[in-house]
């Protein structure tokens, strides 16, 4: 093929994404057609990245607590409501934040809210332009390489907190446990009702296992969700962890395409290394859920989290059996118009996917 007409990574990638429609897809199609060809792309997609400049907006703390590393793709309204947030929260005076914008396009934008946010509230943050979209998982690890506090908050940009104190809460609880991996609090959708209280996984919707949200749906104050607890994973859109622990599982994985399954994946890492991956109930935030990813094009116009699902069974797949099978739960359908017992409710999270269920 001539030179000229050579297609990009990103743009071979799309076009094998998009080569089947979902209905036909299959584990086998996935393995034999998809996986070899998907896996060399986002390799190269991947290679080299690299943040092609930073921004500082004032001074960061000396000896920051923890580093806030929050990627951004598209959408930027939300960062005025974080900020309405931080500027008034006496825990981020010991926070760096850091902003990784994955659509370098808009960096000029992006760039002139930031200052106009900076001379207004004062809060110093870092903005980092990466060279090209590299997807969550490539922005949020070169974020972490900029990072200086020895604790990692991984926030999303449609995540606003509910008010102050929260940080201060997720770091004391940190400390505070042994032997922990990743900490997740409490999120909430716009209308209070829960979002996440701790993820765990469900099999029988598709051939390959799907990350369910404990209590999704349900009210802020239900009982199941007000108890802090150990639970399988946490979700990527407000999780902490150690620097030194990020560092010895290898950061978070670049395996998947653009996002989905990354945060499971890291939660079950940590669990490899015998450490235990928590919810914790005594801090909400507010999560748009999904607000940013679906105005990405390769993303909402191609089955990537099909093909996310099936990498992440196969990566892990004897992993999530053994954990089901010692917690001792079997997921059954509830029947439309069934009224679900008072026990922990779990909703399978997925796009266009609201199957509620219950444990047997």
């Amino acid at each position: 093929m001539s030179p000229v007409s050579q297609m990009t990574p990103r743009f071979a990638r799309d076009l094998v994404l998009r080569s089947l429609p979902r209905d036909r897809l299959t584990p086998e199609i996935f393995e034999t057609l998809y996986h070899p060809a998907l896996s060399a792309l986002q390799a190269e997609c991947l290679a080299g990245k690299r943040i092609d400049r930073v921004i500082s907006f004032g001074a960061p703390p000396a000896k920051p607590g923890v580093s806030i590393v929050i990627p951004l793709y598209g959408r930027y309204d939300f960062i005025r409501a974080q900020w309405m947030r931080f500027a008034f929260d006496s825990d981020l005076k010991n926070a760096e934040l850091i902003y990784v914008l994955d659509k370098p396009e808009d960096a000029a934008e992006v760039e002139t809210l930031l200052r106009g946010l900076h001379l207004t509230f004062g809060v110093p943050c870092r903005l980092a332009v990466n060279a090209e979209n590299y997807g969550f998982a490539g922005a949020s690890n070169l974020g972490a390489v900029l990072a200086t506090a020895p604790m990692l908050l991984f926030l999303n940009s449609d995540v606003v907190p509910m008010g102050s104190g929260w940080l201060g809460r997720m770091l004391a609880f940190y400390k505070a446990t042994p032997e922990i991996g990743l900490l997740g609090p409490k999120l909430l959708f716009p209308d209070g009702s829960i979002q996440h209280a701790g993820l765990h996984f469900i099999d029988g919707i598709t051939p390959w296992w799907l990350n369910a949200v404990y209590c999704k749906g349900y009210p802020a104050d239900w009982p199941a969700a007000g108890v802090s607890r150990e639970v399988p994973a946490v979700t990527g859109a407000c999780m902490m962890i150690a620097r030194d622990k990020y560092a010895a599982v290898g950061g978070i994985s670049e395996q998947y395409v653009i996002g989905d399954f990354e945060d499971t994946d890291l939660s079950l890492r940590c669990r490899r290394q015998g450490w235990r991956n928590w919810y914790m109930a005594d801090a909400a935030l507010m999560h748009m859920e999904r607000a940013s990813i679906e105005r990405h094009s390769s993303y909402s116009q191609a089955p990537v989290d099909a093909y996310n699902g099936w990498l992440h069974t196969t990566l892990w797949g004897d992993d999530i059996t053994e954990i089901q099978r010692a917690s001792g739960e079997t997921i059954t359908p509830v029947p439309d118009g069934e009224e679900v017992p008072n026990e922990t409710k779990r909703t399978v999270r997925g796009r266009g996917n609201g199957v509620r269920r219950k444990v047997a």
